[in-house]
């Protein structure tokens, strides 16, 4: 909010979520744990659901309207075992 105050409404707002399957996750697993099993893991810094971060930009030169579907960018794990 602070930052909005200072310096006007941010052009993007992303929100960054970890996903369980990474490598540095799957080795602090016990034989036989699924990331669920594991909160101290995956939630350790926030202690509810999974970190994440959420990051204001500013930019120099705007977005049109026009062009946002082309900056815009999501992945959705095509693993369904995820927890």
């Amino acid at each position: 909010m602070s930052y909005v105050r200072h310096y006007g409404t941010a052009d993007l707002f992303i929100t960054f979520t970890c996903n369980p399957q990474w490598i540095e996750i799957k080795q602090e697993l016990f034989l036989g744990q699924s990331p669920i099993d594991r909160h101290d893991i995956t939630a350790r810094w926030q202690k509810r659901g999974l970190p994440h971060a959420h990051i204001l930009i500013w930019l120099v030169e705007k977005i049109r309207r026009n062009e946002v579907d082309a900056v815009i960018s999501a992945e959705i794990p095509v693993n369904k075992n995820i927890f």
